[in-house]
């Protein structure tokens, strides 16, 4: 039977996680089939990751719904798109509170979309690499950025609320 596949569905705690997670799919499905409707596009055709993100920027469909921004000025919010993808990447970070002079902000900001020490960790030290000269042996004294040092991330604030499946 289905309860011997799943032995969790047995318990009334179980019950309850596999329906919050059914509707937690059921409005990622039906923000997707909204996006893909107003950009005209086959939602059978679409690639992403296996959760539904989406993309370059791998929003959920419902994240992108809430936080995408017309990064390219045409008028349309498109997930697909490098220069809508990247100012909805900026749209979010800023309303989670990034400051490009606190490392604590931008550490809580990344954190609020990903609750993995390597992962913020990733990320700042890839920020840094970006935002300093490129190390050239030509020029004496150009060197890259410092590495960040991993740290006790804190939970944010008010960051924005991400919906994640546990």
């Amino acid at each position: 039977t289905y309860g011997d596949k799943y032995p969790e569905l047995k318990t009334p705690e179980g019950r309850t996680k596999a329906l919050k997670r059914g509707q937690w799919a059921t409005s990622e499905l039906i923000a997707y089939l909204g996006l893909c409707e107003q950009l005209n596009l086959d939602p059978l055709n679409q690639k992403g990751s296996f959760s539904g993100a989406m993309g370059p920027g791998q929003f959920m469909p419902t994240s992108f719904v809430r936080y995408g921004v017309d990064g390219d000025a045409d008028g349309v919010r498109n997930p697909f798109s490098m220069n809508d993808m990247l100012a909805s990447i900026a749209n979010y970070l800023t309303l989670a509170g990034w400051d490009s002079a606190s490392e604590t902000a931008q550490r809580q900001a990344v954190w609020s979309y990903n609750h993995h020490e390597v992962y913020v960790n990733s990320v700042l030290n890839l920020a840094a690499e970006l935002a300093s000269p490129p190390a050239d042996p030509a020029v004496p004294g150009v060197t890259p950025a410092p590495a960040i040092e991993p740290a006790a991330t804190p939970a944010p604030a008010a960051a924005p609320a991400v919906t994640t499946v546990q």
